[in-house]
């Protein structure tokens, strides 16, 4: 795992990226997790991907999705795809943390952080507990 603080800081408008994301079709996937599925038309995601292809992981994205966990939501520990790498960009700080490996290091989100997990990790996300919803952004794209 790598972690990306700012990388895109100035680059993006983060309350645009979750405005976008709120406007997005949203389908509810249980454990209180929505899945936000967009298309790069939307200008401040495609500006935002854009931005993680030249800055951290110098090739083209496959594949991104939006995830809100809503109150209560949490995201059970599974394992990234064995070929996939994964990103996760944070437009906000958020109280639930990121669980990485079979340790279960707790990463905090803070606004603008971007988060590399190799292919094959093992991550998960605690139960939001604060009554704000959580919102990230996730990317990924073959090594």
């Amino acid at each position: 795992m790598e972690t990306y603080p700012n990388i895109i800081e100035g680059q993006v408008d983060n309350e645009n990226v979750v405005l976008e994301l709120k406007k997005c079709v949203q389908r509810e996937t249980g454990f209180g997790l929505w899945r936000v599925d967009f298309d790069f038309f939307h200008e401040e995601l495609n500006q935002l991907t854009q931005k993680i292809e030249d800055r951290v992981i110098k090739t083209r994205v496959s594949n991104a999705w939006g995830i809100i966990h809503r109150p209560g939501g949490n995201e059970v520990l599974s394992h990234t795809h064995n070929k996939w790498w994964t990103g996760i960009y944070y437009p906000k700080a958020h109280t639930a943390p990121l669980l990485i490996g079979e340790e279960r290091a707790e990463i905090y989100p803070e606004p603008g952080l971007f988060v590399v997990l190799e292919p094959g990790e093992l991550h998960g996300v605690a139960a939001n507990e604060s009554t704000l919803d959580r919102y990230s952004v996730v990317f990924t794209w073959l090594g």
